[in-house]
């Protein structure tokens, strides 16, 4: 029974449930805040999936550098999940993925596509690539948004001020990630990410650049909400921004860096929360 419970937390960690979690969020509450109404059920699950098989994908791919990198984080790495039980994992996702692309309208499935292919470039190459894979990521983050507002065929100010804020803090948040994988990916993948021509000290001067921008943003939105709530909950996120900010500059990155990535993670999350409860409060 043990062994059962540590396959099922590999294979949590292996699809990334926390990711895929936060995508359907921002699927639901997007929907509610522009259409008061929840999209069908092989809508809202298809994009699930295919972010399912590139997590999967990408911890194939990324096995020798992640073992360098000693991400035991990875359950690849830690020998929880074997090799040949997620490429099995992934075939099957993919073919459920494929069924699922013909009960969409065209439209969301050509977007689905072509996010899965930018995907796919990333895992290959982008995350090789200076800045390439962090603007990639980026634009990632922002697919569930663009996705609610393509099916709905409606976007307000405020969603694409949000979208823009998502968009930068992606990159920043990519931009921790390859720094915490520089040394794998300088020895296997040859990767000439920013970390790695730049070095580290110039990475945290770019990040708290991005978020100060994202600070920023976030303003912006404080003063387009029209829920008090929602300006609350903003400026919840500017003060945890500011947080990870003064962390990055004033402690040891290597000490603080798994915690500053699971922060992100919330900053990702209240952020969403923010859109439902502008969603009470606007008359779309």
């Amino acid at each position: 029974m043990q062994n059962i419970w540590k396959k099922i937390k590999g294979i949590y960690s292996l699809i990334r449930f926390d990711h895929i979690l936060i995508t359907l969020l921002s699927i639901v509450i997007t929907s509610i805040y522009l259409a008061r109404e929840i999209p069908p059920i092989p809508v809202i699950v298809l994009p699930l999936l295919v972010q399912a098989v590139v997590f999967v994908m990408n911890d194939i791919l990324d096995y020798k550098t992640d073992l360098i990198n000693k991400r035991l984080d990875r359950p690849l790495v830690s020998n929880i999940i074997s090799k040949n039980f997620a490429t099995n994992l992934a075939f099957f996702l993919s073919f459920l993925s494929i069924i699922l692309l013909l009960f969409v309208p065209l439209n969301i499935a050509i977007f689905v596509i072509l996010f899965f292919l930018l995907s796919i470039a990333y895992n290959r190459w982008l995350k090789d690539k200076l800045l390439l894979g962090n603007i990639a990521i980026g634009l990632t983050m922002t697919a569930p948004f663009l996705y609610v507002s393509l099916y709905f065929d409606k976007i307000t100010l405020f969603l694409k001020v949000f979208i823009i804020a998502v968009f930068i803090f992606g990159i920043a948040r990519e931009l921790l990630k390859s720094a915490q994988d520089m040394e794998g990916d300088k020895l296997i993948r040859h990767s000439n990410t920013y970390p790695i021509v730049y070095g580290l000290d110039s990475t945290i001067e770019l990040i708290n650049v991005l978020l100060s921008s994202y600070i920023f943003i976030l303003f912006v939105l404080i003063l387009l909400s029209e829920s008090l709530l929602s300006k609350i909950i903003l400026g919840a996120l500017i003060v945890l921004s500011f947080k990870i900010s003064f962390d990055l500059v004033f402690k040891e990155f290597k000490l603080i860096s798994e915690s500053i990535r699971k922060g992100t993670l919330y900053v990702m999350f209240i952020g969403i929360i923010s859109i439902l409860t502008e969603a009470y409060f606007v008359n779309i």
